[in-house]
């Protein structure tokens, strides 16, 4: 009795192996490096822009001194909620989320009586705060600390400008 045994050739064998292995390691590579992972139960990924800075000349409707921080960020992971904003050991509450295209942002949400914004996933805004009773020197650079409900903590170094 005889068999008719066909085989792929080795070669045909390796190259399968090998593009298997390349399709493998791409993808553990795009989890690990947050590509995915962001996307797949990850977590926020904040991004300050360079343009950040601290308006030192702004008024209140008083026509009073009250400068503005204006921090420009993009998130590359999922939702982020910011908590609070510190600058200079001062927790600063009160700021607002504005888009790209500088309308203002209506992502406040109700959560135990505490107000807290949302930078959408894959979104580019600015968030600006009020620093009135906070006197920035133009020419420095501060500290901003920025909390995020996740426990994230990130430290952007702004400018104050005059």
């Amino acid at each position: 009795m005889s068999r008719n045994n066909r085989a792929i050739s080795p070669v045909i064998a390796t190259v399968i192996i090998l593009a298997v292995t390349v399709a493998v390691s791409i993808a553990v590579l795009s989890y690990i490096t947050g590509i995915w992972g962001a996307t797949a139960g990850g977590k926020p990924i904040l991004h300050f822009m360079p343009d950040s800075y601290i308006n030192v000349s702004d008024r209140d409707f008083a026509n009073r001194p009250a400068p503005s921080l204006h921090l420009h960020v993009a998130n590359k992971g999922i939702d982020a909620t910011i908590e609070k904003i510190v600058v200079k050991n001062v927790e600063i509450r009160l700021f607002y989320l504005l888009d790209h295209d500088t309308s203002l942002k209506t992502a406040y949400r109700e959560t135990r009586g505490a107000m807290t914004r949302i930078v959408p996933s894959g979104s580019d805004a600015w968030i600006i705060a009020d620093l009135s009773g906070f006197n920035p020197v133009p020419g420095t650079v501060y500290t901003i600390e920025v909390y995020t409900k996740n426990g994230d903590v990130y430290k952007v170094p702004v400018v104050a400008k005059g």
